[in-house]
């Protein structure tokens, strides 16, 4: 267990986690304007709904260093380990975001909250395909897509582009909670099945 865990860059996450908070602290106000294509001008994008990214990109990092011959004749649920690593990665953001915005009146601690179950669950869901280091593209390019034509008039965005929507509804938390229960399912039985040798 504690070769598992050394072998998956623990200081790189727990340094992901610090400055996902810092981060946090330093861009809670700004947008990142970003055009659309569907809608006529650039649409502004808070910048913190994008750093859950940051946060998959550094577990994916993590993750791909145990993908190996040696872990995939393993007799341990390394699967279930590495999924759950992912899963309270997402978990411990998700507290700093709460505690800031207990703290410092963060206003989309909710919805980063959100992202980071929902994309940390689409990142899963692509490793059981691709492997850790490809899937890590996956959530980004979704979150590039949403923001290019998932974008509605004003602040409004389409049903399948919950992860640029500044509020908390019901219906983007389900489609976080998806996700993130499809991504930890197929972490346990992977579509992929790598050779052992």
């Amino acid at each position: 267990m504690a070769w598992w865990f050394r072998s998956r860059r623990r200081f790189r996450l727990v340094a992901a986690l610090a400055a996902y908070a810092v981060f946090i602290l330093l861009l809670a106000d700004f947008d990142l304007p970003w055009p659309g294509l569907v809608q006529s001008g650039s649409a502004d994008v808070p910048i913190v709904l994008l750093l859950p990214l940051a946060v998959i990109a550094a577990a994916g990092d993590g993750l791909a260093t145990g993908e190996t011959p040696i872990e995939r004749a393993s007799t341990r649920p390394v699967a279930l380990m590495d999924a759950l690593l992912a899963f309270g990665m997402a978990a411990a953001a998700s507290v700093i975001a709460a505690t800031l915005c207990v703290t410092l009146h963060f206003q989309l601690s909710e919805s980063s909250a959100r992202n980071l179950f929902g994309l940390t669950g689409l990142f899963l869901l692509a490793r059981s395909l691709l492997g850790s280091q490809p899937a890590t593209a996956v959530p980004a390019t979704y979150a590039a897509v949403a923001m290019l034509i998932g974008r509605k008039q004003g602040d409004a965005v389409e049903h399948w582009a919950w992860v640029i929507s500044r509020e908390a509804e019901l219906e983007s938390w389900a489609w976080a909670v998806f996700l993130v229960a499809a991504g930890l399912m197929a972490s346990f039985y992977p579509i992929r099945k790598p050779p052992i040798a």
